[in-house]
This record gives structure tokens, C-alpha cells and sequence, in this order.
């Protein structure tokens, strides 16, 4: 980049050069100096011939740059590719325990049905017997903290992921087909 400022400034100078030459020519001309009008143009010649290389450097450095600017876009593609790869091996990973976690909760939440479902027989069976000790322990659902709410949302829950299990399969199954 710096070789290519340093080229047109050069350039820029040049120009103006021939400017002040073009104008000494023209005093020349007039004032019907000959030898100096001689050596004048063979000043002007030399200056459009470095003018014509400095062009030249220009272009090939400006092509330079375009190639430098091309590979620095593909680098850049290729890092963010690789971002991109890693972004979604890790966010499988997270996937992968986030889906463990719920069959986790899926596990606990059937056996703390299947303790409300003993709870509810066992308090069946006390009120047949001894209706006056139902009120000698609290209701499941008081007693263990869950409300109708934190059932729900871990039914929502468990209902999704299962959903989103079979998707999971279908997608793995489509992709093994291709």
C-alpha cells in the first residue's frame, strides 16, 4: 500500500513538473529561444517517459493490491468457516448435555409421579380407615413443593423434548439417505 502512495505521489509531482515545463515551453516558444526550447523538450520527454513508468508501477502495483485484498477476503472466509465449524461442534455439545439434563428431569418427574400416585392410594386408603388422621400429614403436591404450574412447565418440557427428539432422528435418518 505504502509503495503504491509513494508511486502516485511521485506521479502527482511529475504532473506538475510537466505543468511548469509545459509553461516554460510556452515563454520559450514566444520569446523565440531555440536552444533552450531543444533542451526544454528533451526535459519533456524524459518526464513523459517517467511518467508513462510510473503508470506502469501503478497499475501493477494496484494490481498487487487487488490480489493482496482477494486472498485477505478468502482468509478471512475461511476463518469465519472455521468459526463457524466450531461454533457448531460446541453448541452440539451443549445440545447433547442440554438433552441428557431433560431426560434427567424426565426420569425424576416420573418417579416423583409415581410417589403421587402411591400418595394418592395410600390417602384412599386412610380415609377408609381413619378419617380423622387425613389431616395428620399435608397434601403431596403441599408437602413435596410442586405446584400445578411447576407440573405443567415440566410436562411442556418433557412433551418438547421428545418432540424435538424425533425431529433430531428424522434429520439424522435424512442426512444418512443423501
Amino acid at each position: 500500500m505504502g509503495r503504491l502512495v509513494d508511486a502516485e505521489h511521485q506521479r502527482a509531482g511529475a504532473l506538475e513538473e510537466m505543468q511548469t515545463l509545459q509553461a516554460s515551453i510556452e515563454k520559450a516558444t514566444l520569446a523565440g529561444e531555440s536552444s533552450k526550447l531543444v533542451a526544454l523538450h528533451t526535459t519533456q520527454r524524459a518526464l513523459r517517459e517517467r511518467l508513462e513508468e510510473l503508470a506502469g508501477a501503478q497499475q501493477v502495483l494496484s494490481r498487487h493490491l487487488n490480489v493482496l485484498s482477494e486472498q485477505e477476503r478468502a482468509d478471512t472466509v475461511l476463518v469465519h468457516l472455521a468459526a463457524r465449524r466450531n461454533a457448531q461442534h460446541e453448541g452440539i455439545a451443549i445440545a447433547d448435555k442440554l438433552r441428557s439434563a431433560v431426560m434427567v428431569v424426565q426420569g425424576l418427574y416420573e418417579r416423583w409421579q409415581e410417589w403421587s400416585e402411591t400418595d394418592r392410594g395410600l390417602k384412599d386408603t386412610l380415609r377408609s380407615l381413619a378419617p380423622d388422621q387425613m389431616t395428620a400429614s399435608p397434601d403431596y403436591g403441599w408437602a413435596t413443593a410442586v405446584d400445578q404450574n411447576f407440573v405443567a412447565a415440566v410436562q411442556q418440557l418433557v412433551g418438547e423434548a421428545q418432540r424435538a427428539e424425533r425431529e433430531l432422528l428424522k434429520r439424522r435418518a435424512a442426512s444418512a439417505a443423501k
